[in-house]
């Protein structure tokens, strides 16, 4: 299954190097794709952001806009989960605050490592601008003389 996400991050690796047009807003259409994506992660062994991921790159989206969106599809589907397994438990035998602190440090956790991820990718987008506009320079350089 690694390589089933390995395959799948490759590919958007590929289409991230394209030249091609992204989306501003993240529509129904995509929003379904990357669900649809999300859903194939529910099979042990695949990364769901992973695939989240190349679902928004495949539905032309801006990578920041897909980042944020793989997030909140993590809040649904963690809270959705734990308000499941907190309903199955007997409260008795347990105490709350150690599960509510791990989730209050997930949570935190996860919101930092999505905004880093998104500066991250806003970064890499201004090298990338700033190399080609270093690179045509050099060549209007080499050109004149």
């Amino acid at each position: 299954m690694i390589i089933f996400t390995g395959i799948f991050l490759l590919y958007t690796f590929l289409l991230l190097k394209l030249k091609r047009h992204e989306k501003k807003t993240i529509d129904l259409k995509s929003a379904c794709t990357i669900g649809f994506f999300q859903a194939i992660a529910l099979i042990p062994g695949l990364s769901r952001s992973g695939l989240t991921l190349t679902g928004g790159i495949l539905s032309n989206n801006k990578i920041n806009n897909t980042l944020k969106f793989s997030f909140y599809l993590y809040l649904i589907a963690s809270f959705g989960a734990f308000i499941l397994e907190i309903t199955s438990i007997n409260l008795n035998n347990i105490e709350l605050y150690p599960i509510i602190i791990s989730c209050i440090a997930s949570f935190i956790t996860t919101l930092f490592s999505s905004k880093r991820a998104a500066f991250l990718a806003r970064i890499r987008a201004h090298q990338r601008r700033y190399i080609r506009e270093a690179r045509k320079s050099s060549l209007r350089e080499a050109e004149r003389g």
